[in-house]
């Protein structure tokens, strides 16, 4: 496993061995991050759902 400069891996994501992240990628755990809710009201913690990603051998990943 090769991670890159500044390369950010938030949350619950899995890297499998071989697997090459390039500088500047940023994995999160969240499928559709935002800020609000659809009627603009701030999004609290309990309106997030963990969504795993995970990266397998010989993947690469590049921004």
């Amino acid at each position: 496993m090769k991670i890159g400069n500044y390369a950010c891996l938030f949350g619950a994501v899995v890297v499998e061995d071989g697997v090459l992240i390039s500088p500047h990628v940023v994995l999160t755990d969240d499928s559709t991050p935002r800020a609000t809710r659809p009627d603009g009201i701030r999004q609290q913690h309990s309106d997030w759902i963990s969504d795993p990603k995970g990266v397998r051998w010989m993947d690469t990943s590049h921004g």
